[in-house]
Protein backbone atom coordinates (compact mmCIF):
# COMPACT_ATOMS: atom_id res chain seq x y z
CA UNK A 1 0.00 0.00 0.00
CA UNK A 2 1.20 3.65 -0.77
CA UNK A 3 0.77 6.54 1.07
CA UNK A 4 1.51 9.96 -0.35
CA UNK A 5 1.82 13.29 1.50
CA UNK A 6 2.75 16.98 0.84
CA UNK A 7 6.50 17.35 1.78
CA UNK A 8 5.99 20.77 1.64
CA UNK A 9 3.53 20.68 5.01
CA UNK A 10 4.44 17.21 6.35
CA UNK A 11 7.33 15.46 7.72
CA UNK A 12 7.99 11.88 7.53
CA UNK A 13 8.49 10.33 11.26
CA UNK A 14 8.18 6.26 10.96
CA UNK A 15 6.61 3.90 8.81
CA UNK A 16 5.91 0.23 8.15
CA UNK A 17 3.45 -2.04 7.04
CA UNK A 18 1.90 -5.54 8.42
CA UNK A 19 0.31 -8.24 6.86
CA UNK A 20 -3.70 -8.64 8.13
CA UNK A 21 -3.22 -11.89 9.38
CA UNK A 22 -2.55 -14.12 12.77
CA UNK A 23 1.25 -13.43 11.21
CA UNK A 24 1.53 -9.85 10.76
CA UNK A 25 5.27 -9.66 9.95
CA UNK A 26 5.19 -12.40 7.65
CA UNK A 27 3.50 -12.30 4.28
CA UNK A 28 -0.08 -13.91 5.12
CA UNK A 29 -3.82 -14.54 4.22
CA UNK A 30 -5.31 -14.20 7.55
CA UNK A 31 -8.47 -15.62 8.96
CA UNK A 32 -11.48 -16.44 6.27
CA UNK A 33 -9.82 -13.79 3.42
CA UNK A 34 -9.74 -14.52 -0.28
CA UNK A 35 -5.65 -12.94 -0.62
CA UNK A 36 -2.94 -11.23 1.06
CA UNK A 37 -3.58 -7.95 2.71
CA UNK A 38 -1.89 -5.73 4.23
CA UNK A 39 -1.64 -2.06 6.30
CA UNK A 40 0.70 0.44 5.53
CA UNK A 41 1.30 3.23 8.00
CA UNK A 42 3.06 6.80 8.73
CA UNK A 43 3.65 8.70 11.68
CA UNK A 44 3.64 12.12 9.86
CA UNK A 45 3.81 15.38 11.60
CA UNK A 46 2.83 18.66 10.43
CA UNK A 47 5.12 21.14 10.06
CA UNK A 48 2.69 24.12 10.51
CA UNK A 49 1.59 23.31 13.98
CA UNK A 50 4.39 20.85 15.31
CA UNK A 51 1.71 18.19 15.91
CA UNK A 52 2.20 14.25 14.82
CA UNK A 53 -0.70 12.15 13.89
CA UNK A 54 -0.78 8.35 12.32
CA UNK A 55 -2.58 7.78 9.07
CA UNK A 56 -2.91 3.94 8.32
CA UNK A 57 -3.62 3.07 4.37
CA UNK A 58 -5.59 -0.82 4.10
CA UNK A 59 -6.95 -2.33 1.68
CA UNK A 60 -9.70 -4.90 3.34
CA UNK A 61 -10.61 -8.38 2.39
CA UNK A 62 -13.85 -8.14 -0.26
CA UNK A 63 -14.89 -12.05 0.65
CA UNK A 64 -13.96 -12.64 4.14
CA UNK A 65 -16.55 -11.60 6.73
CA UNK A 66 -14.59 -12.49 9.95
CA UNK A 67 -11.43 -11.11 7.87
CA UNK A 68 -12.76 -7.26 7.34
CA UNK A 69 -13.63 -7.46 11.01
CA UNK A 70 -10.68 -8.48 12.63
CA UNK A 71 -8.44 -6.57 10.45
CA UNK A 72 -10.18 -3.44 11.07
CA UNK A 73 -9.62 -4.51 14.98
CA UNK A 74 -5.85 -5.44 14.44
CA UNK A 75 -5.70 -1.75 12.26
CA UNK A 76 -6.43 -0.09 15.59
CA UNK A 77 -4.48 -1.98 17.57
CA UNK A 78 -1.15 -2.05 16.40
CA UNK A 79 -1.75 2.12 16.02
CA UNK A 80 -3.02 2.42 20.02
CA UNK A 81 0.62 0.26 20.27
CA UNK A 82 2.75 2.80 18.25
CA UNK A 83 0.87 5.71 19.73
CA UNK A 84 0.94 4.58 23.69
CA UNK A 85 3.77 3.75 25.69
CA UNK A 86 2.04 0.60 27.83
CA UNK A 87 -0.28 -0.72 25.34
CA UNK A 88 0.16 -4.08 24.08
CA UNK A 89 -0.97 -6.61 21.25
CA UNK A 90 -0.64 -9.72 21.76
CA UNK A 91 -1.80 -12.26 19.07
CA UNK A 92 -1.85 -15.70 19.36
CA UNK A 93 -1.81 -18.11 16.80
CA UNK A 94 -2.21 -22.14 18.01
CA UNK A 95 -3.19 -23.09 13.76
CA UNK A 96 -0.79 -25.21 12.42
CA UNK A 97 -0.82 -28.43 10.42
CA UNK A 98 -1.11 -30.23 14.06
CA UNK A 99 -4.33 -28.15 15.14
CA UNK A 100 -7.20 -29.54 16.30
CA UNK A 101 -10.19 -28.76 18.28
CA UNK A 102 -12.64 -30.00 20.55
CA UNK A 103 -15.67 -31.64 20.13
CA UNK A 104 -18.09 -28.77 19.22
CA UNK A 105 -15.13 -27.76 16.43
CA UNK A 106 -14.66 -24.15 17.38
CA UNK A 107 -12.62 -24.47 20.91
CA UNK A 108 -9.01 -25.68 20.25
CA UNK A 109 -8.55 -29.15 22.17
CA UNK A 110 -6.12 -29.25 25.35
CA UNK A 111 -3.23 -29.71 22.32
CA UNK A 112 -4.77 -26.46 20.90
CA UNK A 113 -4.19 -24.58 24.15
CA UNK A 114 -0.73 -25.64 24.30
CA UNK A 115 -0.23 -24.04 20.91
CA UNK A 116 -2.39 -20.93 22.05
CA UNK A 117 0.17 -20.51 25.17
CA UNK A 118 3.31 -21.42 23.22
CA UNK A 119 2.40 -18.55 20.69
CA UNK A 120 2.11 -15.69 23.15
CA UNK A 121 4.87 -16.94 25.55
CA UNK A 122 7.76 -15.03 23.53
CA UNK A 123 5.23 -12.09 23.39
CA UNK A 124 4.65 -11.90 27.19
CA UNK A 125 8.34 -12.49 28.49
CA UNK A 126 9.33 -9.87 26.00
CA UNK A 127 6.49 -7.45 27.61
CA UNK A 128 7.28 -8.43 31.83
CA UNK A 129 11.18 -8.19 31.24
CA UNK A 130 10.43 -4.59 30.05
CA UNK A 131 9.04 -4.38 33.62
CA UNK A 132 11.86 -5.94 35.32
CA UNK A 133 10.91 -9.48 34.70
CA UNK A 134 14.00 -11.90 35.44
CA UNK A 135 12.50 -15.33 34.90
CA UNK A 136 11.27 -17.96 37.06
CA UNK A 137 12.93 -18.89 40.39
CA UNK A 138 12.24 -22.76 39.85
Amino acid sequence: MTVMYNHEIMEFRDGGTWWLSQTPDVPSVGWDAKYPRTATWVLLRDTRNGKDFYFVNTHLDHKGVDARRIQVADSLMNIACKRYKDVYYIYPNATGKEHETSVDGTHPGDYGYTLWEKSIEKQVLKILKKYGYKGSRR
